[in-house]
């Protein structure tokens, strides 16, 4: 006889209030295809408040080269 599944357990959904500008932001990557100088990755910010998005194209993910 096989088990029976176990649900799994996730943290509850819940919203993401913002009072003000710049008080939240929501940061992520995005992959593309390599392009033909080396940009493979977009990084994109959006403030939780005004819903204002930035995306900066990004040779790759690590957090030197984001910084720059």
């Amino acid at each position: 006889l096989a088990k029976a599944p176990r649900p799994q357990s996730r943290a509850p959904m819940g919203h993401v209030l913002a009072s003000r500008p710049n008080q939240v932001l929501a940061i992520d990557f995005t992959l593309l295809d390599p392009s033909q100088d080396g940009v493979g990755s977009v990084l994109v910010m959006t403030d939780v408040f005004s819903k204002f998005t930035q995306a900066v194209a990004t040779r790759d993910q690590q957090a030197a080269t984001v910084a720059q």
